[in-house]
């Protein structure tokens, strides 16, 4: 099920005959499917189960905040693996505007699986850090790590995560005051000449906030 991924499971063995219907049977409340997506990545195929193979069957109940921003994840992955898919699949003489609309489709659903990324990591780091704290970047190292832990087995899933949490990253960079520092100090260095320069970069630093103009200030020390 991957770490913290919501409601504490059990762990049974599937025995001779046995399918994943009648496991469920076993456990009143919880469902094939409920197994299935519990076991996703070590029994890929739910209808093909052997006896001996260990399954994870989830506890009844409802689902936790955290569960639920997993499946939201789950989901995201699944739908970029079918657009991708569908995408790859095109006739060599598709015309321009299908490729057009499936590549944009492709887009979207990788739009929102960072949506989704974004959503489970922000549920994550504030599982693990006291009430009121602010989360640093290495709180979201760590989340994205526990994230990725249930994926061990998919190679392109896991890409597909790395380039999300990496988009994401970049996006908590650009937003924080080292960041816009950094945008302020660019954007004015090719203003013009060094009058001109200064120029940009006091009409930037009018609106910015102590943190950014201190972080200009720093990033100039530096």
């Amino acid at each position: 099920i991957g770490a913290g991924y919501g409601r504490e499971p059990v762990q049974d063995v599937v025995a001779p005959g046995e399918s994943l219907t009648s496991m469920a049977r076993q456990h009143p409340g919880v469902s094939p499917q409920d197994i299935a997506r519990a076991n996703r990545h070590e029994i890929p195929d739910a209808n093909r189960v052997q006896a001996g193979q260990e399954g994870w069957v989830p506890n009844h109940g409802p689902a936790t905040p955290l569960e639920q921003k997993v499946q939201a994840t789950d989901g995201a992955v699944a739908e970029v693996n079918r657009a991708q898919k569908a995408y790859d699949g095109l006739p060599p003489d598709t015309n321009r505007a299908v490729r057009e609309e499936m590549h944009q489709s492709v887009q979207t659903t990788k739009n929102n699986l960072k949506t989704a990324v974004q959503a489970e990591l922000d549920e994550r780091v504030k599982a693990s850090l006291p009430a009121g704290a602010a989360p640093t970047e290495a709180d979201y190292t760590a989340a994205g790590k526990q994230l990725k832990d249930r994926y061990q087995a998919d190679p392109v899933a896991t890409q597909r995560l790395d380039s999300a949490l990496t988009s994401l990253a970049g996006d908590r960079y650009r937003a924080s005051p080292e960041g816009q520092a950094e945008a302020i100090v660019n954007q004015a260095r090719h203003a013009g000449d060094a009058p001109q320069q200064m120029e940009a970069l006091n009409t930037s630093l009018k609106d910015a906030t102590p943190e950014v103009r201190d972080a200009v200030l720093n990033s100039a020390e530096g």
